[in-house]
């Protein structure tokens, strides 16, 4: 018989107040849960805590955190060829301006350049 490792009473009642919850999964839904832990940077415990109604959604963190990983990837930027900080192409005007540089220059996609 295997001799039983030592535990610390703080440990053993620490493993009493929070049992180890355990469920097998399907792709689908492991795939599913991987995105909300992204989406959100929550863990497996907290998305649980919300399913079962034990802690309310933090929609306000998930809508900012959703906005800032579009901006990331959408956002369209360059430098100022005065002073070299960032700007952003966000209104209308430059938006307008830089689809007529990129027409005006022959700006494509490389599939279609290269025809």
């Amino acid at each position: 018989m295997a001799k039983k490792k030592y535990q610390s009473p703080a440990k053993i009642k620490y493993d009493k107040s929070h049992p180890v919850v355990s469920f097998r999964s399907t792709p689908d839904l492991e795939k599913k849960l991987d995105e909300i832990k992204k989406m959100s940077d929550k863990s497996v415990a907290d998305i649980f805590k919300e399913a079962v109604g034990l802690q309310a959604p933090s929609t306000k963190d998930a809508y900012e955190k959703a906005y800032l990983m579009a901006k990331y990837t959408y956002l369209v930027t360059y430098r100022c060829s005065v002073c070299g900080e960032i700007i952003e192409i966000d209104t209308p005007g430059e938006k307008k301006a830089v689809a007529q540089y990129m027409k005006e220059n022959n700006w494509g996609h490389n599939k279609c350049l290269n025809k």
